[in-house]
């Protein structure tokens, strides 16, 4: 990986470029970012997105929130935590 890469979001959207032969499938939603477990995780719709997403905010302690807020969980995971400072941080 080459050197000028030092966050975990540069980082993700290099290896997700790379996977996808530099461009030729855009990436279809933002991954997770972690900045206190660094990491990245990357899924795509209809293969088990919402248990990927339900585990990664249970990782965080926001499952909970997560379930009062909407019985949806992406509609949390993209109006509350990509939005959120602990996302915002993780991405820079």
């Amino acid at each position: 990986m080459p050197k000028q890469i030092v966050s975990v979001a540069h980082a993700t959207r290099w290896m997700w470029k790379r996977l996808c032969f530099d461009s030729l499938v855009d990436m279809p939603t933002m991954p997770l970012l972690s900045y206190r477990h660094k990491l990245a995780v990357l899924f795509t719709p209809k293969a088990g997105c919402s248990s990927v997403v339900k585990w990664f905010l249970e990782l965080h302690g926001k499952r909970g929130e997560a379930a009062h807020y909407d019985s949806w969980v992406h509609r949390y995971r993209s109006e509350v935590f990509n939005k959120s400072w602990a996302y915002t941080r993780a991405r820079v």
